[in-house]
């Protein structure tokens, strides 16, 4: 058998959750004697396929002119490689794979599977919070989710004409242009939700079989996949025995292991960080800061460049994470959306680190059956800093942490795909 795996960007140089993800559940298919490769579509330039660890990368540019350019390009890597069928782990459009080729692997009958990492498929917002504040069912409407978008806009009293004039060009298959392209946006709103929503349809559609690897959201999905498509396959532990190398000091080594985005809550972590007086804590952030052009990340290096306890090191690769976790003593993940099942808390878990989160569906699923963990209610700065400051006086000195020994393993993970794959090529 052999699987082609698609997504956005791929290790060594993104380290993200989703690609060491691919990665172990491609070491431990390996195992298994399945052949992989990964197709890796990004605005990015790799020129050439190239190997990382074993693993075939094979570039598919997006700098490719045309739809049937980059089909015929696929057609050639499909008729070179001869998967038996393709796993899905990404889809961002512009830059990376979207439904058109999924709509291309299923013309020429090659199966899909496609794994939903993240919430962004099915809520706009990334958060299922209604208006903001309101817990929400998760079942997307365009009606309902263009008003959710339009309160986070802040439009106020207009949110209802805005509303009825977004509705009124959809359905008359009109788009407002602007000079500003925020009003552009507000008034294409519903047309942008509808679109969106229409979007997870097609990818349901055109997937042979649907994985979601949280039950809250296994639970969502089943209002909207058909029942034969849809199968829950939770994220394991990974082999991970180290608990520290860490001499004990007079505080606490926390450590960010994430993108640099706004959506992860860096900024509030490091705020948070700052605002406590007479901080004796460690902060280490492993995350690539090369690319100061970036507004976000430059404003993140100049906030904390006059503070000694607040480093930045190198991000790592996932065989390196056993020995730099090994040097902390909390893992902090202040994310701002529902998280899916954040990969940093199952190897944190896996080496029974502390571990300090916010508060959203898809942390506390994993953190639920694990005592060593605090989840702050409030994802604000304040809340954070209480919380960073309750850890340390109420679990400081920490002491080396056991995991549970009927952990749920990522080989089973692994074992639940192959099973899958097997039972789709049958």
């Amino acid at each position: 058998m052999k699987v082609g795996f698609l997504l956005s960007s791929f290790l060594p140089r993104h380290t993200g959750g989703t690609e060491i993800y691919v990665y172990r559940l491609i070491c431990e298919l390996q195992k298994n004697n399945i052949s992989c490769f990964v197709l890796n579509s990004s605005a990015e330039e790799f020129a050439t396929t190239y190997i990382y660890k074993g693993i075939r990368i094979i570039p598919v540019p997006t700098s490719v002119s045309g739809k049937e350019a980059r089909f015929k390009l696929l057609e050639q890597i499909i008729s070179d490689e001869q998967p038996d069928l393709f796993h899905v782990h990404e889809l961002t459009a512009p830059d990376g794979f979207t439904v058109l080729d999924l709509e291309f692997f299923r013309k020429l009958n090659i199966p899909v599977v496609t794994t939903l990492h993240v919430l962004r498929y099915s809520c706009f917002m990334q958060d299922l919070r209604y208006l903001g504040n309101i817990e929400c069912d998760g079942l997307p409407d365009a009606l309902k989710c263009t008003k959710c978008f339009l309160t986070r806009k802040k439009v106020g009293v207009f949110t209802q004409p805005v509303i009825l004039l977004s509705v009124f060009l959809y359905n008359n298959n009109m788009r407002a242009a602007f000079l500003s392209g925020k009003l552009s946006t507000m008034c294409n709103s519903y047309s942008i939700v509808f679109e969106h929503i229409q979007t997870l349809h097609k990818i349901i559609t055109l997937s042979n079989a649907l994985v979601a690897i949280t039950k809250w959201y296994h639970g969502i999905l089943q209002g909207i996949v058909p029942f034969n498509k849809l199968h829950l396959i939770q994220t394991g532990s990974f082999f991970m025995d180290v608990n520290s190398v860490r001499e004990k000091g007079d505080g606490l080594v926390l450590g960010y292991l994430g993108r640099l985005t706004p959506d992860k809550g860096i900024d509030l972590l490091t705020d948070a960080f700052i605002s406590i007086k007479d901080n004796v804590n460690q902060l280490k952030i492993f995350a690539d800061i090369s690319n100061l052009e970036d507004s976000f990340v430059l404003s993140l290096v100049n906030k904390t460049r006059f503070f000694p306890n607040i480093h930045w090191c190198n991000p790592f690769q996932p065989d390196e994470a056993q020995r730099e976790l090994a040097q902390l003593d909390v893992v902090v993940v202040p994310t701002r959306i529902t998280e899916m099942s954040p990969l940093v808390i199952h190897e944190a878990k896996a080496m029974g680190k502390f571990i300090l989160a916010s508060n959203n569906r898809g942390n506390k699923e994993i953190l639920e059956d694990y005592a060593n963990a605090y989840i702050y209610e409030e994802n604000t700065i304040h809340s954070l800093s209480v919380a960073m400051q309750h850890v340390h006086q109420n679990y400081f000195p920490l002491s080396d942490f056991t995991k549970r020994d009927d952990q749920h393993t990522f080989e089973e993970t692994a074992g639940q795909y192959l099973s899958l794959y097997k039972n789709l090529l049958i």
